[in-house]
């Protein structure tokens, strides 16, 4: 990749979704500066809904491939006890992990109707999670229905997690859903498709650059629909000095 410069290439078509964009953030060289255009062919596409917006079709990311200018887009780092590993988009930690590890074996629906079948499917075991949260003096510690890390908007091909994030800016916004039972949390799903969650009182959102998580249990991590299992223990999630060239245009 490091030789496409050399010869004369000064952009790039990459077909996928958000993971295909981790899988290119954690092995692309630091020094690599040639901007990427994303063509969506993922399960869920939220990164580019959150640059671009909703139902936009081929021409319009052929016509950003040729006219759009070059931005840069930060990363988020998770690092444990064994890894760090970057993201694009968002990380989770608890339910959301189980809903992303269930859509993976989904193969006959896409976006949002995939992953709300999912959830679905996961209600019906363990939803919540101990786990204790450090960002400068504040101090949470519970059982959480889900922890999001977000620089894009969305996650789930839809869920609207993370309002007020951008991938453009050096900060990701959290999102902590206090535990509640299954009907609740079904009552109360609409609200978070629509992103007019962060009112209720079982929300907790902030933006910051680096957080400290204690997990309390085995559980799962989801980075950009990639799902991993997660020891118990120490983790930290921080702004990476690592970024990417993308191709943007704001008007079309």
């Amino acid at each position: 990749m490091l030789r496409l410069k050399e010869k004369g290439v000064d952009r790039v078509i990459v077909l996928g979704g958000d993971g295909t964009l981790f899988h290119i953030i954690n092995n692309l060289p630091v020094d690599f500066k040639i901007p990427f255009c994303l063509f969506p062919s993922g399960s869920g596409n939220d990164f580019l809904k959150t640059v671009f917006g909703k139902k936009r079709d081929l021409n319009f990311f052929y016509t950003v491939f040729k006219e759009g200018e070059v931005r840069e887009s930060f990363t988020g780092e998770i690092e444990t006890e064994k890894r760090k590993l970057l993201f694009t988009n968002a990380a989770g930690i608890g339910f959301d992990a189980k809903i992303a590890k269930r859509a993976l074996k989904i193969k006959n629906l896409r976006g949002l109707p995939r992953y709300l079948l999912s959830l679905l499917i996961e209600l019906k075991g363990k939803i919540s999670y101990k786990m204790e949260l450090r960002n400068g003096d504040n101090f949470l510690v519970g059982e959480y229905l889900l922890l999001g890390i977000g620089l894009g908007k969305y996650v789930g091909g839809g869920f609207k997690l993370f309002p007020n994030a951008s991938p453009f800016k050096d900060e990701f916004s959290v999102c902590i859903i206090k535990n509640m039972g299954k009907i609740e949390a079904l009552r109360k799903l609409p609200y978070v498709i629509k992103g007019t969650h962060l009112s209720l009182p079982d929300c907790i959102y902030f933006k910051t650059k680096e957080l400290k998580l204690n997990i309390k249990e085995d559980s799962l991590i989801q980075l950009d629909g990639e799902v991993l299992n997660l020891k118990r223990g120490d983790i930290k999630a921080r702004i990476s000095q690592k970024k990417f060239l993308f191709l943007y245009k704001t008007s079309i």
